[in-house]
């Protein structure tokens, strides 16, 4: 049946269809949900739109499986494998939708039509089981534990384990998890689900960096993010050369792992403790995170497809001063500094409004995301190929991130005793950035502050709509256009990436196997700019080019010989040997070119550069060759022991200190299962562990402990002879040849409890984590030629509560689901070598001028990362009050006054500044709750932060400048209003790093409401079917003034967290997906 609406309001009905379509959807499945199969499938039609609907709908004749009566009721109890009762238990009548719970003392009443019919008994962990009824009126059931979800498999270094005897402390989460949200990188579907691993988002442009840590901070110059093993294989860990970090600093540091496709991703497991990240050795003190791809099945044959679509938004717009509003202030400005006034009266009435720049500048932008997949096999043969798309637009215009990959992964069982098989993962990402998250150097203009300076009272495009030269305004000059960088600058990484893993397993005999495995990670990165002619970042010049070539090639070996006894049921060993080799290798080019004749070839054409820069190239290779071991013992299934041990040889580190023991125990006390606590009838499981190990962490340049040599040639050059510049060459540092990795030593006590038969299961743990030999540069002396070396000295320490709750809330029809987490974690400097303290986040440019324009102090006993500057202590109110107090003579009416700390009567940078605030949050949660009723699901996903603090250093332009366009600026210091609290519009002192610009960065959000609804079987082609609708980043709860408190503009740097300078804004996502089987 076809009808058609006719509507002339196009727009609308553009809007109306999507909408409608989904609500129809819906619908119709709820009713198949109430009453059978649909029967019925109309389609209408909007002519206005040219869309189609389809309109699931029943026919009058009512489906078999609908009871016509209801004639008898049948009751009963049902209880576990121990007689004891068991509540929520769902019971379904087979092939209908008939169905109830038993109650707290495992009671039911079931009402059913005359007749046998079959019911089916359900409950988490426990086996499924069918009745059937015939005449009977009462039936008891036992249900049994289920031993397959009992003996859920983990995986763990180099093998793989049963969940129940774990000794050491590891988070896992699944595909389930993965597919709930809108990510684009794996690391960010750990966000929120794992206690103890924080993941926070460096910058929310499209593909933008993400930084990981399991249980806080443990280096100050080494890296501090874990290890990646994609099956089986440690992935290149994206090594950024001076030139590739320099290009991430002006859009946000490249995320290594964006070229991995989440929705390849079957489970991701979190090595946290030493006992169990020890068997990684020299690259596991920042924890390890194990991905497994997903892989083909036996006997199956599936088709899936999945798409997902959606729109996104500015989550938060700034309140700014309208254009009449800043126009006084600038008059006002012009009077104090004794200047005729910038805009007549005439003028500033007529503004209005004027521009606003957010709305000008900021745009919806589309994502979308589409996957294929084959899978399946038979018992000798299973494969997985499939393939993905992803596109992103960003909300600033001009960024974007796309990714095309490709996934191929085959498993073979060649013969009884041999198994071989692969995995394939290839794709390649194209990044659009435009300048944000900037450091303020090399001349680079940011659109997030052209924002914050641009002029509401100039209109953002001329009258050939181009963006307006702001320049050619009055109070213009030194401005530039955010939408000339949204528009005209170009900004593009690209990378190629392959990661592939092929393996043998032999069974040389029973209980004995042999696993080797080989494997590459090969990743080509290209960055390319360019910059307009006339534009700020050129610096003055015709234009500016630039293009960085990263190549890295990681190659592995594995080989490792497991062996496994049980002895009369009550002795269970495990032992695994290995040896392994890892090599990766490194190439940088880097060139530029300034003085264009036309922006028309961009940085395709260095060559047509009036002032070619000399290019600089680079390459380095490392190797790490190791020897491990574990043993796996358990008693009696009660008493578990895990020790663990490897050998690593590293080439990075100096000649006497290549090599390091990493080793570990740990032990596990089923207590559940002894009579004393069993006879309780309180715990379903109760286990201790207990653990310690120690780790490291060798995550420097490849060459630091040689002495290098430093060039000078062409231009750069500052040798002259016979009066030329000449090429030289010269040592660059002093050699270590005792350098080595840090050593982390880590103890954990656990404890994990289930209750009310498993509906509630709790993990606790608590660690004590101390790094020594921390790699720091020590100041030397002068006569040496050089200012520092680099040495392992230092120490640091992280101490923490971990906590995770999972409980079934609801079961039955309506199922009701809940995740917790929570983590504390305090973290502290004990030594820098014996230096006293250490400065740190240059932020450069601008006004902020404290000590070499650094942000942050290293000082033991505070944690690492601490803000320190002056205090604010508002605006001086006038002239007799700087001379009162005079501490800052200088100063004028409507300055910034700073706190005098020491009392010394003077007001000094060095000797009054303090420690602000503190960037490491006191604890971080996460909180997941699942709803299921009949084809619907709810789910509903939040995390936070507590007691961190964020440095706002953009308020340096939008609050504190004497022209800021923030709306805080109309309770500004004035003549008129002397008891404003911020600097008035002729402010001329530095604006240095203050309190006033550390905030509370505590945060809760809501980032992910999805509703998705099992459609009912129209096709026999189509085995299942899913359709939802979600909102993502719906809504952050802070006291936070910028744009998102969640954002680092340093990226992943250790000593330089929660700086806001200028980052991208949040996006909030609306998107509709849709899940077909096959």
């Amino acid at each position: 049946m076809k009808k058609t609406i006719r509507n002339p309001h196009r727009d609308f009905t553009r809007f109306l269809c999507p909408v409608l379509s989904i609500a129809f959807l819906f619908q119709g499945a709820l009713e198949t949900y109430a009453a059978g199969p649909v029967e019925r499938l109309e389609t209408y039609t909007i002519s206005a739109s040219g869309l189609a609907m389809p309109l699931l709908t029943r026919s009058g004749k009512k489906p078999d499986n609908v009871a016509k009566s209801v004639d008898r009721t049948i009751s009963g109890k049902v209880t576990d494998e121990n007689d004891q009762p068991l509540p929520g238990v769902s019971i379904v009548v087979k092939g209908s939708t008939i169905g109830t719970a038993s109650k707290a003392d495992g009671t039911f009443s079931l009402n059913v039509k005359e007749g046998s019919v079959t019911l089916v008994f359900s409950f988490m962990g426990y086996v499924a089981h069918e009745v059937a009824t015939g005449n009977k009126t009462s039936i008891d059931v036992k249900l049994l534990p289920n031993a397959e979800q009992l003996k859920e498999v983990v995986v763990v270094g180099y093998g793989t384990q049963q969940k129940k005897d774990l000794t050491g402390s590891v988070g896992s989460i699944s595909a389930k998890d993965i597919e709930t949200s809108t990510i684009n990188t794996p690391d960010k579907a750990l966000q929120g689900k794992i206690a103890g691993v924080q993941v926070h988002t460096n910058s929310h442009a499209p593909g933008g960096g993400i930084a990981v840590q399991v249980r806080g901070t443990a280096s100050l110059s080494a890296g501090g993010s874990p290890l990646y093993v994609i099956d089986g294989m440690p992935i290149s860990s994206g090594t950024q050369t001076s030139a590739s970090t320099d290009a991430g600093s002006f859009g946000g540091a490249p995320n290594p792992l964006n070229s991995i496709d989440p929705s390849d991703i079957e489970s991701v497991q979190v090595l946290k403790d030493a006992s169990a990240t020890a068997i990684y050795g020299s690259r596991a003190a920042n924890g390890v995170v194990l991905i497994s791809t997903k892989r083909g099945k036996a006997n199956q044959h599936n088709v899936d497809f999945d798409i997902s679509v959606g729109v996104q938004q500015a989550r938060r717009k700034l309140p700014f001063l309208n254009a009449e509003q800043w126009a006084q202030q600038a008059n006002e400005r012009a009077t104090l500094l004794s200047r005729p006034p910038t805009y007549t009266q005439a003028q500033v009435a007529a503004f209005g409004k004027g521009t606003d720049w957010q709305n000008e500048v900021f745009q919806a932008a589309p994502r979308q995301a589409y996957k294929l997949a084959f899978s399946g096999g038979g018992q000798n043969l299973r494969y997985l190929i499939g393939g993905n798309y992803t596109s992103q637009n960003g909300i600033l215009p001009g960024s974007s991130f796309k990714r095309y990959g490709t996934t191929i992964n085959l498993d073979a069982d060649v013969s009884k005793r041999l198994r071989i098989g692969e995995s394939l993962l290839f794709s390649v990402t194209d990044q659009y950035t435009v300048p944000t998250d900037t450091k303020g150097y090399e001349g680079i203009s940011n659109v997030i502050n052209a924002i914050y300076q641009a002029p509401p009272t100039i209109p953002a495009r001329d009258s050939l709509g181009l963006p307006n030269n702001l320049r050619n305004f009055p109070l213009g000059s030194g401005l530039e256009n955010p939408l000339t960088m949204t528009e005209q600058y170009k900004q593009l990484s690209n990378t190629l990436r392959l990661i592939g893993t092929a393996y043998a397993n032999y069974n040389i005999m029973d209980g004995l196997d042999l696993d080797i495995r080989v494997g590459a990670d090969i990743r080509d990165w290209r960055y390319h700019e360019y910059y307009p002619i006339g534009s700020e970042a050129a610096a003055g010049a015709s234009g500016k080019a630039r293009q960085i070539a990263v190549r890295n090639i990681n190659i592995t070996n594995a080989n490792t010989l497991t062996y496994t006894k049980t002895i009369n049921n009550l002795h269970k060993l495990k032992v695994l040997g290995g040896f392994t080799y890892q090599r990766e290798k490194n190439e940088t080019m880097d060139a530029s070119s300034f003085g264009f004749p036309s922006d028309v070839f961009q940085y395709y054409n260095l060559g047509l550069g009036s002032s070619p820069q000399t290019p600089g190239s680079n390459q380095n290779e490392w190797t790490l060759i190791s020897y491990l071991g574990r043993v796996n013992y358990t008693f009696n299934d009660k008493y578990l022991l895990t020790a663990s041990i490897r050998a690593d040889g590293d080439s990075k580190f100096g000649a006497n200190n290549k090599y390091g023991i990493f080793p570990s125990v740990a032990l596990a006390w089923q207590l559940g299962d002894e009579p004393f606590i069993r006879n309780l009838g309180v715990f379903d499981l109760l286990k201790l562990r207990t653990s310690f190990g120690r780790t490291g962490n060798e995550s420097i340049g490849v060459y630091r402990s040689l002495s290098l040599l430093g060039t000078s040639f062409g231009t750069r050059s500052s040798y002259i002879f016979g009066g030329s510049k000449v090429p030289i060459a010269y040592p660059n540092n002093i050699p270590n040849p005792d350098l080595s990795w840090e050593k982390t030593q880590e103890y954990n006590l656990g404890l994990d409890f289930s209750l009310f038969k498993n509906r509630l299961s709790v993990s606790v743990d608590a660690y004590y984590k101390k790094t020594t030999d921390l790699l720091l540069d020590v100041p030397i002396s002068s006569q040496t030629g050089f200012s520092s070396v680099l040495k392992n000295t230092g120490a640091m320490l992280n101490k923490g509560i971990e906590i995770g709750v999972n409980s079934t809330n609801l079961a039955g029809k309506l199922g009701w689901t809940t995740n917790f987490n929570i983590a504390f974690n305090r973290n502290e400097i004990l030594s820098l070598g014996g230096a006293p303290y250490q400065y740190t986040g240059w932020v450069g440019g601008g006004n902020v001028t404290p000590h070499d324009k650094n942000t942050a102090r290293l000082e033991p006993g505070h944690s690492v990362g601490e803000f320190y500057g002056s205090i604010y202590e508002g605006v001086w109110k006038s002239t007799e009050e700087i001379k009162q107090v005079g501490t800052m003579p200088a100063a004028k009416p409507g300055d910034i006054r700073y706190k005098d700390v020491n009392g010394d009567g003077t007001y000094n940078t060095e000797s009054d500044d303090v420690f602000l605030g503190n960037p490491n949050p006191k604890f971080n949660f996460g909180l997941t709750n699942d709803l299921n009723y009949g084809p619907l699901s709810l789910h509903v996903f939040m995390y936070g932060e507590y007691g961190n603090s964020v440095l706002n250093l953009a308020k340096q332009q939008w609050l504190l400048d004497g022209l800021g366009v923030s709306a805080m600026r109309l309770d500004r210091w004035s003549p008129t209003n002397p008891n404003g609290i911020y600097p008035g519009a002729g402010a001329s002192n530095p604006q240095r790093v203050s309190s006033i610009m550390v905030e509370d960065g505590s945060f809760l959000r809501i980032q992910t409401i999805a509703l998705t609804c099992k459609l009912p079987s129209f096709s026999k082609f189509i085995k299942n079917a899913r359709i939802g609708i979600g909102v993502d980043n719906l809504a952050v709860l802070t006291k936070y003034t910028g744009y998102d408190p969640e954002l680092n503009s340093y990226g992943s740097s250790n000593t330089t967290k929660g700086m806001d300078r200028y980052g991208y804004p949040s996006a909030r996502t609306f998107r509709l997906d849709l899940k077909l089987g096959f």
